[in-house]
Order: C-alpha cells, then sequence, then structure tokens
C-alpha cells in the first residue's frame, strides 16, 4: 500500500509576484497546469490516492478546493477509479511546514508512514523505490537528495552529510558558500514513520519548518534519519 501524502502549502510566494498576488504559488500554471497538480499526477499515477493539502490560511484553502474540489475531476483525468476524496487542513495558522506536519498527523489520526511534499515542487521520482527503501531502513525519516552540480549555488537549500550507508549523520540548512558538508540537497521530499508524532509533541514549538528545525533536531538528537 502506498503511503498518504500530505502536500504542505505554506509562505506568501513573494518571489513570484505578480503571479502569487491573487492565488498560492503551488497553483501557478507551468504548460496550463498548475505545478502542484502537475506534482500529484506523478505521484497519482505512481499509485498514491489519498491526499491531504496541509494550507496555512484561510485564502490559501479557499484557493486550493476551489482548485481540486474534492479531487473527483482531478483523478478522472487520470483515469482512476481507486480514489479517496482529497482532504484539507483545517483552517490553522501553522507557523511552518513541520507545525502543520504535526497538526496534520493529529487532526486525521495517521498511523502509518507519511510521504510529506512542498506544493510548490516539481519533481520526477519512482516511488516504489523510494517507499522500499524507507522500508528496508526503518528510519524516523528518508529524504529524497539531489546532488547538485559544482557550479551551482548551493547556499539557497538544505545540505545533508551521508555516511556510507546512506544515514544522515548532519544537516545544514542554508550553508554560507564553501562550508557545505556535501553536495547533496534537500529536496523538500520526505517518507516519515508514524513515529515521528511523538518526536513532534516532545519539540513542541520548537518545531517549525522541516529542515531548518526538524531534521537538523533529528540528526543531532541521533535518530535514524536516512537519504
Amino acid at each position: 500500500m502506498f503511503p498518504q501524502v500530505l502536500a504542505t502549502v505554506g509562505g506568501s510566494g513573494t518571489r513570484l509576484y505578480p503571479l502569487t498576488l491573487d492565488q498560492p504559488k503551488p497553483l501557478v500554471e507551468l504548460c496550463d497546469t498548475a505545478i502542484i497538480a502537475n506534482l500529484f499526477r506523478v505521484l497519482a499515477s505512481q499509485g498514491c490516492r489519498r491526499f491531504i493539502l496541509g494550507s496555512k490560511g484561510a485564502c490559501n484553502t479557499l484557493n486550493l478546493s476551489n482548485y481540486f474540489k474534492a479531487g473527483e475531476g482531478f483523478f478522472k483525468r487520470l483515469g482512476i477509479t481507486d480514489h479517496q476524496d482529497f482532504s484539507y487542513q483545517p483552517l490553522y495558522d501553522d507557523k511552518g511546514s513541520a507545525d502543520s506536519l504535526r497538526y496534520c498527523m493529529s487532526y486525521f489520526d495517521i498511523k502509518d508512514d507519511l510521504l510529506v511534499v512542498s506544493g510548490d515542487n516539481l519533481i520526477d521520482i519512482d516511488i516504489n523505490s523510494f517507499v522500499d527503501f524507507h522500508r528496508k531502513h526503518q528510519p524516523l525519516l528518508t529524504v529524497a537528495l539531489k546532488e547538485l552540480g559544482p557550479e551551482e549555488s548551493i547556499s539557497q537549500y538544505g545540505v545533508a552529510r551521508l555516511d556510507e550507508d546512506m544515514r544522515i549523520q548532519g544537516f545544514v540548512e542554508k550553508p554560507k558558500a564553501g562550508s557545505e558538508p556535501s553536495r547533496m540537497i534537500n529536496t523538500a521530499f520526505y517518507l516519515f514513520s508514524p513515529r515521528i508524532r511523538e518526536v513532534l509533541a516532545d519539540m513542541g514549538d520548537r518545531a517549525r519548518d522541516i529542515g531548518g528545525d526538524l531534521i537538523p533536531y533529528l540528526t543531532e538528537n541521533g535518530y535514524p534519519v536516512y537519504g
């Protein structure tokens, strides 16, 4: 069974003004299709059927619910009949992606692995391989990483330091050029074990952003995180 998907949708998208003045960044269209619809198409075409939109604020939630409704039109266009309705994070002004994760896992009582993606992400990934890797190693979290070329700026990314077993031993969010521990960057594509609920409860308000707060906390405190 494929894991349920939580897409985090927050922030004002100021770098895409004026395209985001009246809509969240994930609804900006590329080739006549919203970014988030392209993302969901990749996931649904590989077996994902249950989606939660973790949107911050009433405006984001309204725009997304107007676009997707319950998801029936989206699945119908893909020829998928064995699906569940889309769910939406209740009106909650979360403090970031980790806070949205904590809230949604509690509200929807999620007790299985959960795939968490950034709603403005464009990614093409083999979900089967990703899920198999996660279930083989049984970590608290598996992060999809990408090696960044030497000519590209790394200062806008989270960067992981891996050991020979692909376990993440260290993680730095947006390091200064030349101080990065590797060229392996965070793609904001995660698979969490349900045990993360306990950690998030313990962290409380300290868990706001997944990359900025949660991953560094996990690696610094010896929790198993793989990439």
